[in-house]
């Protein structure tokens, strides 16, 4: 499949080609005119005959050759028509900075003779090239498909027919549950004559075997006198679709043709009767042939009822016809994956104990997907055992043929994607690896580099374009969605990913991305040694990405590589970048975030094409200290990724030229010119997030509004910050007043606000003006931290879509109450929103307040007295309808609180001396399920506070007169005792508690034992246990412990007095984590660990008795365990030789050890993946570690003599050849080097 590509690549460069010489750039030098023009046909020319091209090169040799020719003109062309542009940009920017002077005329005069006849030849040489290819086209017989005006033809997609029936597959694993669930949506009476309820997912998913399952439902077939299963696939045609339906309604050939007897006859079969059509395999999204077919099979047939369940991988699909909400299928369970293969590689018996133990590695190779496990199980099925562990090790690399069902099926979904530019977005993401979390963002960044995005319009932002991109591939379902919460920017980050056989065939039809194929375009590399910079010196005239992941120091040969869009030196060790970085003159995209780089050198701001710049560093304490003043010239520089903690850090001067950006991620006031807040009125185009500090610095609101913040709609956050150190007078509120936002926004945060009110437009957020619309109705999110001199809440009450309040800080506020809610006073306001109200039974209103809001905290507010009820006269109001999380923290003086908080389920106390206030608010919670009390005094029973509700999580922390936990309720699943120095023991009837599966017990130090009377069955459901840091606890009874088949995490730790712990492991069948360490006078330790077959996370050691360690590593089963921690006395001068054998470790810790060297059989545990080593303060010197091939990630904490030894810069005693193949590196909390982008 690697051809599939390249008329995508010819296209999309040719269209770029098309696009800069059409700018008029060449005329601005004059000379090239008619060269240009002639490129200009000769690109129209050979794009005309690309579909002809695409389609013969299937069976031409001759015309796939031709193609891959004209693939490296194309570029060349590119890098000729770049480089012009480059050099108009430059001369742009001098003249704007008024450089030229009498003395640098001749220079210039003589340069730009120099460069036009350099440029003419080059545009020449790449036109006669192009003329050949004309030519040789000419000779293949392509012929053009595209007429004068006409848009060139799309590409032809080259697939495979695919047919499904209705008939269901025997042995239907993990696929019940959501066959019974659309069942039951199916048997709902419908008001509509036809619904439609489309189910969605990846392909070879099991899309078409749920549409099976649910056809051949007995209550389905009950329930509906007609049943038609059609599978559309591509050929979507309106009157082939009615014939179909027909001939499944009548098991006949039909041979009509005319559309309306057609439906005539099907109106005949379904007339007066309910049916369920499936529509099986859906690719086409066209709203009008969906329109089309909808209206005359509505017209069909009156009868209400009927459903159309369809199945399709693109959820634009879905959306455009569904009537109800989409079923998103989900992966399957491992297990059910485990299922398929055991049952295809031996059907009907019992697996052998040789596959069991592959049991980890198949079922991730599977993720998820039947059909991965259904031809993994076919060619292990063909395999001899004694093959199957090769297999497996190499990734199912030899899959090959076998594979190929699989591979045909996916590729149909490439095959559809809209656009060659589409193609190219999606192939570009196997550069990354397998199972790499691509940032949405910086994936469309690297597209916009590379030149995949190109504007149709003039107003078209290429940001959006490759957000469409990317939002095709996710419906398309190539790519998958996460998020992760990121603490530095708090806020959830969008990632996405490839499933490994997605990714698959994203490999096979792109280029090779190996160094050593000359032909190599884009390169992600994870270490840089001799070998590579030879292969690399040889690459400088093709290569366009080049992505470095490990470290490096900084080479010259890097600026050799002169035709760079893309290039990532994150994690680089050099301190100064040199001065020849400006030789890359077509770099688009350069990452320098978490490397070592303290400064810029001036000569980075000629390169006038870069459009992002990474600089962030959130994981080395040593951060750039300055950018160069001539930042200004980086005219095209869309997004600058940087953020220092220092307030201090001084802007380069005049900012507020670089009008193209629109990601600035702070911006610190300064005091001189060019660095004052007005440089921000200048960024028109800004979008996404903001951190201003130093706003003290503001010259007043006059000051403020030159920020021209109102007008910034694409601005979603705000974050506003002054000096917490500053002494005198201030003028924040009339700065405040001028930063006035534009009403999109939807997050804001303030930080050292000092003035005593907030001004108007913050007071009047929730409030529509009759005169102007500056209601804040987007506001999802709003923080407001030590402004420490406001002594009132602002009204906040009616904005309809806040959904997370922080209070933070609030010093002088000592009541909560009306204001806060918007009422009282602020009801002639409230008259004018529209936040919804409704009518109640006596006549009076009833209006919601805070409708939207999930999250609510307070916070260090040391004078906060009183929290108030939502009261007005005649008035009742529904306050907090949906708020979920409650947090109130160090609030010391609160002595009351509302009582009514109908929806709430989670809620944190910490540092409150009074117990009122968490009474009243459980008093009426009957929704809640979690309830976190840290830090308060006055609690002594929960029972004063609980009132046995259906809680399902209870921690108590730090309460250091509890003595009773009775009341907690018998649903409760989570129990977590920390720091509760007084608590003794559990409650005798702690085995009523059927539902539990969490329990924690740590650092209560009078706590001596957990009472399980005799012959009771107690805690039937935990899944999770954790003893520890409880110094009178002896001993734990066996009782507890026996026969929990659901128990699969056990922590037993730093118990300085426990004695006995008598357990039996064969007891424990789920067992997967074990934690037993740090408990020095154990002398009894669980035995059955060679029976434990699930087991694969062990922490243990050290053991008064030596030999403890070595009977329970020479007990565990070779494979089964993957992480593995040991804990050793620091006279223990070696480690137990019994390791050795574990060679199935994928993750091994090793922990206050006294011996200098690690042995040598170390790197005889090839599986290993990860490797930590803590506290042993001897270690000098480490095994090569070369040949642990699968070997990610090395961490290093206190172990001082081996930290001197193990980095780049240490010299010839380093230990760093023995490492630097590994891509994480981490030491005393400080990345060396990481694989990240």
């Amino acid at each position: 499949m690697a051809d599939a590509l390249v008329a995508a690549t010819i296209q999309v460069i040719l269209e770029k080609t098309l696009s800069l010489a059409a700018d008029g750039i060449g005329m601005a030098f004059g000379g090239f005119k008619e060269d240009l023009e002639s490129l200009k046909q000769s690109v129209a020319m050979i794009q005309a005959v690309m579909a002809d091209a695409e389609e013969k090169q299937v069976q031409d040799q001759a015309v796939k050759l031709w193609l891959k020719r004209l693939e490296g003109v194309a570029f060349d062309a590119d890098n000729v028509l770049d480089e012009l542009n480059y050099e108009f940009l430059r001369r742009r920017v001098d003249t704007r900075n008024q450089l030229r002077r009498k003395v640098c005329y001749f220079f210039c005069f003589s340069n730009t003779v120099a460069f036009r006849w350099r440029m003419a030849s080059k545009i020449r040489n790449v036109n006669m090239k192009l003329k050949m290819i004309n030519q040789e086209a000419i000779g293949f017989g392509l012929r053009s498909q595209v007429g004068d005006g006409a848009n060139i033809a799309p590409l032809p997609a080259i697939t495979m027919i695919r047919e499904t029936d209705s008939i269901v597959p025997q042995n239907i694993v993990g696929r019940g549950n959501d066959a019974f669930n659309i069942v039951e949506t199916l048997l709902n009476l419908s008001i509509r004559v036809v619904s439609v309820i489309p189910i969605t997912g990846l392909g070879g998913l099991g899309k078409t075997t749920l549409a099976q399952l649910v056809y051949n439902d007995p209550k389905v077939h009950q329930h509906f006198d007609k049943k038609i299963w059609i599978c559309v696939s591509q050929n979507f045609e309106v009157r082939l679709l009615f014939k179909l339906i027909l001939e499944s309604l009548t098991k006949r050939k039909i041979e009509m043709e005319s559309r309306d007897v057609i439906v005539q006859e099907v109106r005949k079969e379904l007339e007066g009767k309910r049916y369920f059509l499936v529509l099986d395999d859906v690719w086409n999204e066209r709203f009008e042939l969906w329109d089309d077919f909808f209206r005359s099979l509505v017209g069909i047939s009156t009868t209400k009822g009927n459903w159309i369940l369809l199945t399709t991988r693109n959820t634009e699909v879905a959306s455009r016809v569904a009537t109800h909400p989409s079923y998103p299928l989900s992966k399957l369970k491992e297990d059910d994956c485990w299922s398929i293969v055991k049952e295809k590689v031996f059907p009907g018996r019992e697996a052998p104990k040789e596959l069991e133990a592959l049991k980890y590695q198949i079922t991730k190779r599977c993720q998820g997907l039947p059909l991965a496990a259904i031809v993994i199980g076919g060619l292990l099925r063909i395999k001899k055992k004694e093959e199957w562990l090769p297999i497996v090790e190499s990734g199912f690399s030899r899959l090959s043929g076998v594979e190929n069902n699989v591979m045909q099926l996916l590729k149909l979904s490439f095959d559809h994607l809209p656009s060659p530019s589409t193609k190219k977005c999606f192939a570009y993401c196997c550069i990354f690896g397998k199972g790499y979390n691509m940032n949405r963002k910086t994936l469309i960044h690297l597209w916009m580099a590379e030149g995949f995005l190109q504007a149709s319009f003039n107003n078209e932002i290429l940001e959006d374009i490759g957000n469409k991109h990317f939002n095709i591939l996710l419906d398309s379902s190539l790519l998958e969605e996460e998020r992760m919460y990121n603490p530095y920017l708090d806020e959830d980050t969008r990632y996405c990913k490839m499933h490994d056989f997605v990714y698959d065939l994203a490999e096979s039809v792109s280029r090779s991305n190996s160094i050593k194929d000359e032909n190599c375009r884009y390169l992600v590399l994870h270490s840089f040694e001799e070998e590579t910079q030879a292969y690399l010196k040889d690459r400088s005239g093709t290569l366009r990405t080049f992505l470095l992941l490990g470290p490096i120091v900084y080479c010259d040969m890097f600026s050799n590589l002169k035709y760079l869009r893309v290039l990532s030196l994150s994690w680089v060790t050099t301190e100064e970048l040199p001065a020849s970085i400006s030789k890359l003159i077509h770099l688009r995209f350069l990452d320098l975030s978490n490397s070592r780089i303290k400064a810029l050198p001036e000569s980075f701001c000629q390169l006038f094409n870069l459009q992002t710049l990474l600089l962030s560093n959130y994981y080395n304490p040593r951060p750039l200290k300055e950018l160069p003043n001539g930042m200004r010239n980086l005219t095209n520089l869309r997004h600058l990724y940087f953020i220092t903690l220092d307030s201090g850090f001084l802007m380069p001067k005049g900012m507020g030229q670089l009008t193209c950006l629109q990601t600035l991620e702070f911006f610190n006031v300064g005091k001189d010119e060019g660095s004052k807040i007005e440089e921000l009125g200048c960024l028109k185009n800004l979008r996404g997030r903001i951190l201003i500090r130093n706003l003290e610095l503001v010259n007043g609101k006059e000051g403020a509004q030159k920020a021209d913040l109102s007008r910034k709609p694409n601005m979603d956050e705000l974050r506003f910050e002054w000096r917490s150190c500053r002494e005198g007078d201030n003028n924040d509120e009339d700065v405040l007043e001028g930063l006035q936002p534009h009403p999109n926004l939807q997050y804001l945060k303030l930080r050292n606000y000092r003035g005593g009110r907030f001004p108007q437009w913050f007071l009047k957020m929730a409030v529509r003006m009759e005169s102007t619309e500056r209601r804040f109705d987007r506001m999802v999110k709003l923080r407001l931290i030590h402004c420490n001199m406001c002594e009132e809440v602002p009204a906040l009450g009616q904005l309809p879509s806040l959904q997370i309040l922080e209070l933070n800080g609030l010093d002088n506020v000592r009541c909560i109450g009306p204001a806060f809610y918007g009422i009282g006073d602020h009801s002639a306001s409230r008259s004018n929103n529209s936040s919804g109200q409704v009518s109640t039974n006596s006549g009076q209103v009833s209006a919601k307040l805070f409708p939207a809001l999930k999250s609510l905290e307070l916070s260090n507010m040391p004078n906060l007295i009183e929290w108030m009820e939502a009261k007005a006269d005649d008035e009742v109001f529904e306050v907090f309808p949906n708020l979920e999380d409650l947090k109130i923290i160090t609030c010391s003086k609160l002595t009351s609180a509302p009582s009514n908080f109908p929806n709430l389920k989670r809620l944190k106390i910490e540092k409150i001396d009074r117990l009122l206030p968490v009474k009243k608010i459980c008093s009426n919670a009957t929704t809640l399920t979690a309830l976190w009390i840290k830090g308060m005094v006055e609690l002594t029973f929960v029972q004063d506070v609980l009132n046995d509700w259906n809680l399902q999580s209870l921690i108590l922390e730090e309460c250091p007169n509890l003595i009773d936990i009775h009341g907690c309720g018998i649903s409760l699943k989570e129990l977590r005792i920390l720091g509760c120095e007084n608590l003794k023991e559990l409650p005798k009837d702690i085995h009523q508690l059927q539902n539990l599966q969490i329990l924690v017990i740590v650092g209560c130090r009078n706590f001596e034992s957990i009472a399980i009377p005799s012959g009771r069955l107690g805690l039937m459901s935990l899944c999770h246990l954790t003893i520890a840091y409880c110094n009178r606890l002896t001993s734990l009874p066996s009782e507890m412990l026996e026969s929990r088949t659901s128990l699969w995490t056990l922590n037993v730790l730093k118990c300085p007095n426990l004695a006995s712990f008598q357990i039996d492991l064969q007891q424990l069948p789920s067992l997967v984590f074990l934690s037993l360490f740090e408990c020095p006078k154990l002398t009894t330790i669980p035995k059955g660990f060679a029976h434990v077959s699930s087991l694969s996370e062990l922490h243990v050691g050290p053991f008064m008795d030596s030999t403890a360690e070595f009977e329970i590593l020479s007990a565990l089963p070779s494979s089964s365990v993957r992480k593995l921690s040991l804990h050793g006395w620091p006279h223990s001068v070696s480690l137990p030789e019994q390791l050795q054998y574990l060679t199935g470790l994928a993750a091994l810790d090793l922990h206050g050890f006294g011996m200098e060297a690690l042995p040598n059989w170390l790197g005889d545990l090839v599986s290993l993946q990860e490797l930590s080593l803590s506290n042993c303060k001897k270690l000098r010197y480490l095994p090569s570690m070369r040949s642990l091939a699968k070997l990610r990630s090395l961490r290093i904490f206190h172990c001082p003599l081996l930290r001197e030894r193990c980095t780049p810069w240490r010299g010839t005693n380093s230990e760093w050849a023995k490492v630097s193949h590994i891509p994480n590196i981490c030491i005393e909390n400080e990345f060396i080097q990481m694989s990240s982008i």
